[in-house]
Protein backbone atom coordinates (compact mmCIF):
# COMPACT_ATOMS: atom_id res chain seq x y z
CA UNK A 1 0.00 0.00 0.00
CA UNK A 2 1.63 3.22 -1.16
CA UNK A 3 0.54 6.80 -1.51
CA UNK A 4 2.01 9.35 -3.91
CA UNK A 5 2.54 13.06 -3.34
CA UNK A 6 3.56 15.84 -5.70
CA UNK A 7 5.79 18.76 -4.83
CA UNK A 8 4.46 22.33 -4.94
CA UNK A 9 5.12 22.59 -8.69
CA UNK A 10 3.37 19.28 -9.39
CA UNK A 11 6.60 17.77 -10.68
CA UNK A 12 8.34 15.40 -8.32
CA UNK A 13 6.44 12.44 -6.98
CA UNK A 14 7.25 11.09 -3.55
CA UNK A 15 5.90 7.69 -2.63
CA UNK A 16 5.26 6.71 0.96
CA UNK A 17 4.86 3.11 2.02
CA UNK A 18 3.05 2.30 5.22
CA UNK A 19 5.02 -0.94 5.47
CA UNK A 20 8.53 0.49 5.51
CA UNK A 21 7.62 3.99 6.76
CA UNK A 22 9.89 5.71 4.26
CA UNK A 23 9.56 8.08 1.33
CA UNK A 24 10.88 7.38 -2.16
CA UNK A 25 11.06 9.26 -5.43
CA UNK A 26 10.94 7.66 -8.85
CA UNK A 27 14.69 8.27 -9.16
CA UNK A 28 15.43 6.55 -5.85
CA UNK A 29 13.42 3.51 -6.94
CA UNK A 30 15.21 3.19 -10.30
CA UNK A 31 18.01 0.85 -9.06
CA UNK A 32 15.44 -1.50 -7.54
CA UNK A 33 13.38 -1.51 -10.74
CA UNK A 34 16.50 -2.10 -12.85
CA UNK A 35 17.52 -5.09 -10.70
CA UNK A 36 13.99 -6.45 -10.92
CA UNK A 37 14.04 -6.11 -14.73
CA UNK A 38 17.32 -8.04 -14.92
CA UNK A 39 15.83 -10.82 -12.79
CA UNK A 40 12.70 -11.02 -14.98
CA UNK A 41 14.85 -11.21 -18.13
CA UNK A 42 16.94 -14.03 -16.64
CA UNK A 43 13.84 -15.95 -15.55
CA UNK A 44 12.25 -15.42 -18.95
CA UNK A 45 15.21 -17.05 -20.65
CA UNK A 46 15.54 -19.93 -18.16
CA UNK A 47 11.92 -20.69 -17.22
CA UNK A 48 9.52 -18.46 -19.16
CA UNK A 49 6.31 -20.26 -18.26
CA UNK A 50 7.19 -20.78 -14.61
CA UNK A 51 8.31 -17.17 -14.11
CA UNK A 52 4.75 -16.02 -14.78
CA UNK A 53 2.75 -18.80 -13.14
CA UNK A 54 4.86 -20.71 -10.66
CA UNK A 55 2.38 -23.58 -10.44
CA UNK A 56 3.58 -24.69 -13.90
CA UNK A 57 6.59 -26.91 -14.49
CA UNK A 58 9.88 -25.06 -14.16
CA UNK A 59 11.18 -26.73 -17.32
CA UNK A 60 11.80 -24.58 -20.37
CA UNK A 61 9.17 -26.41 -22.43
CA UNK A 62 5.75 -27.37 -21.15
CA UNK A 63 3.02 -29.47 -22.71
CA UNK A 64 0.35 -28.11 -25.04
CA UNK A 65 -2.24 -28.74 -22.33
CA UNK A 66 -0.25 -26.65 -19.84
CA UNK A 67 0.15 -23.85 -22.40
CA UNK A 68 -3.59 -23.91 -23.09
CA UNK A 69 -4.26 -23.74 -19.35
CA UNK A 70 -1.82 -20.82 -19.04
CA UNK A 71 -3.60 -18.79 -21.74
CA UNK A 72 -7.04 -19.63 -20.34
CA UNK A 73 -5.93 -18.28 -16.96
CA UNK A 74 -5.12 -14.97 -18.65
CA UNK A 75 -8.54 -14.83 -20.25
CA UNK A 76 -10.14 -15.43 -16.84
CA UNK A 77 -8.03 -12.71 -15.19
CA UNK A 78 -8.69 -10.23 -18.01
CA UNK A 79 -12.42 -10.81 -17.75
CA UNK A 80 -12.27 -10.02 -14.02
CA UNK A 81 -10.34 -6.75 -14.36
CA UNK A 82 -11.67 -5.44 -17.67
Amino acid sequence: DMSALFDATGGIRAFTSRFCLSNHTVASLQPVQAAHAVEWNMMGRKAPWWSVLSNLARARNISKEEKDSFYRSGEHHTAKVA
